[in-house]
């Protein structure tokens, strides 16, 4: 599974989603999305998916036309809520402690 083709597909799945989410009100740039990953395992798919996510969000708010408000009570499109600091956050869990201690060393997670 430590695949880029794989990393890009899913990192644009969670795209797709939050494109949904912004759509329906449910993004705030004041709260993150968070994505779960269970059982990361040794961190490489984490860091392809990472990379590839970064990449389709900057994509997308360079794409989209900014609204002249800033304010976010009606309808925000996805590139306005990360152009005014959304997140997005990997969450990974495994239940090895060797995988954790890893991830803090790897520069790339």
């Amino acid at each position: 599974t430590s695949n880029p083709l794989i990393a890009q597909a899913y990192a644009r799945v969670v795209v797709g989603y939050a494109f949904d989410m912004a759509s329906q009100c449910l993004l705030t740039p004041k709260e993150p999305l968070f994505v779960l990953e269970l059982g990361t395992g040794p961190g490489k798919f984490s860091a392809l998916f990472c990379r590839a996510l970064e990449s389709e969000l900057a994509q997308v708010a360079a794409a989209t036309p900014a609204k002249e408000s800033p304010h976010f009570e009606g309808r925000a499109s996805l590139g306005d809520l990360l152009r005014a600091g959304l997140e997005v956050v990997l969450v990974m869990t495994d239940f090895t402690e060797s995988n954790l201690s890893s991830w803090e060393s790897d520069p790339a997670l």
